[in-house]
């Protein structure tokens, strides 16, 4: 979901990049750029190059460096602080520059908003310019957007721009006009944000809430629903100076999510449906099939013909569950997550699958070492080896079908995982396939793809990956291999 104090970034970025004034937006550790706009390149970025991540204070002169740090320590939400006048060297030259800043919550962080525009030397003695520069700073905080209403430290309105008050009037039943200096109490009457609002004061933290409804107070006025943010303001010393409010109207957001809503609910409708009637329709010509191979009317070349038609029939019925199960793990593959050891899963698994192959002579080679091997998982994960084992012995050509097994420990960027190692004998799947191999329902050697396209979503659920090769390097006849790595618990 998107959040709000990062839509203030990009809408921060939009409107305020075409302004004639220098913008640079220092982060919560008060030095590093964080954005600037096409002004601020212009004066301060050497050749075109980005000053972002850089310490500001290496963009200014000697005599300027006391002053901003003064300018960013006395900066409080909602009021500018300044202006000072700056020395910068540009093209050679000393331009004076008068210079404001001010606290907001940008990208979800606190930062410092410096706004600076050139001036005379003589301008910049007197202060000349101050007016025009606050005036400045008052356009930018109602042109927001997004609704702002910042509160001191006792809750008390402080604040507010001109997005904030239309809200509050339609929404809110408050006419902040009137309320400067109110308690937060007689401006909300909604229960539910003004206990958010209390909530980031008592605790000092960040507060969200998503898709709000609100109902319209107004005569025509439409419900709207809101992203909410009531963020606290630390002062000097670790102090609570007061908490900043931003609202958005995300009513065509809502609306589009629950447009999907609807869509994939009747989606599963149409699923279902044909599931329960292709099944249906199946078992009926399942029963005939098995009728007619009770008949000693056929000859051989007829009876092979009957059992093609009873595996695609089979082959149909497998397909609905497997799509049917798709489903299931992309809603519940996060549930019910505990400690599994994997030795003891692929135990089972490797026990399983000689019952389901009860004609086959199946050999695995396991290598896996006396340590324990915890993951974090639940019930599908034997989908997942059980799927890579049938593989194992349905594409081994051999009366005897070999699979060699192992754990091994790797990481990975720092991470550790449990890298299971799944190898056949089979007729290999061709190099051209294997980057394809786990797209959902991607057509290959080895069938419709999707029983590998569940392990892929199941292993993606575990925070895990999976990948494939040749299980002799450069030979992709001498079968396949596939590593399922999940992470240690």
């Amino acid at each position: 979901m998107t959040d709000l104090m990062t839509l203030d970034l990009k809408g921060f970025k939009d409107l305020f990049e075409n302004l004639p004034e220098a913008v640079i937006v220092i982060g919560a550790d008060k030095k590093t750029v964080r954005l600037f706009n096409r002004a601020a390149g212009k004066y301060f970025a050497d050749q075109g190059r980005s000053i972002t991540g850089k310490d500001v204070y290496s963009l200014l002169g000697e005599s300027s460096k006391k002053r901003v740090v003064t300018l960013i320590e006395e900066a409080v939400p909602g009021t500018a602080a300044g202006p000072v006048s700056l020395e910068v060297m540009h093209g050679g030259e000393t331009l004076f520059m008068d210079c404001m800043g001010v606290q907001a919550i940008l990208g979800g962080e606190n930062c410092f908003i410096l706004t600076m525009h050139p001036v005379t030397q003589e301008k910049a003695v007197s202060g000349a310019g101050k007016f025009y520069t606050r005036v400045m700073f008052e356009n930018i905080f109602n042109d927001m957007p997004a609704g702002i209403l910042l509160l001191d430290d006792r809750l008390n309105v402080k604040k507010f721009n001109d997005y904030a008050a239309r809200i509050f009037s339609t929404y809110l039943g408050s006419d902040l006009s009137s309320m400067t200096g109110s308690d937060i109490s007689s401006v909300i009457s909604d229960e539910k944000i003004l206990s958010k609002v209390r909530e980031a004061h008592s605790d000092k933290k960040v507060i969200k809430v998503y898709g709000y409804k609100l109902p319209g107070r107004l005569t025509h006025s439409n419900d709207i629903n809101i992203d909410l943010v009531a963020s606290p303001v630390i002062g000097m010393g670790g102090n609570l100076a007061g908490i900043n409010i931003f609202i958005l109207d995300v009513s065509d957001r809502e609306e589009q999510l629950e447009e999907i809503k609807r869509s994939k609910t009747e989606a599963e409708f149409y699923v279902d449906l044909m599931s329960h009637d292709i099944r249906n329709f199946n078992q009926i010509s399942m029963g005939y099939i098995e009728l007619l191979t009770l008949s000693t009317n056929f000859n051989e070349t007829e009876m092979h013909y009957l059992e093609k038609a009873q595996k695609g029939v089979m082959g149909s019925n497998k397909l609905i569950e497997n799509i049917k199960k798709i489903r299931k793990i992309r809603e519940e593959a996060h549930r019910n997550i505990v400690r599994m050891e994997l030795e003891e899963v692929i135990k089972k698994d490797i026990k399983d699958l000689k019952k389901a192959f009860p004609e086959e002579t199946i050999v695995v080679n396991t290598s896996i070492g006396p340590e324990e091997h915890y993951v974090m998982a639940n019930e599908f994960i034997h989908d997942v080896f059980m799927h890579l084992l049938e593989n194992a012995v349905k594409y081994d050509p051999h009366s005897e079908k070999m699979i060699d097994l192992g754990i091994s420990e790797v990481v990975e960027d720092g991470n550790e995982f449990w890298e299971v190692r799944v190898a056949d004998h089979g007729t290999g799947i061709p190099d051209e396939k294997k980057p394809i191999l786990f797209d959902r329902m991607t057509k290959t050697t080895r069938g419709s793809g999707v029983g590998l396209s569940i392990v892929s979503v199941i292993v993606d659920k575990y925070g895990g990956y999976i990948s494939v090769d040749n299980r002799v390097p450069g030979d992709v006849k001498k079968g396949t291999v596939f590593y399922v790595k999940l992470p240690k618990a």
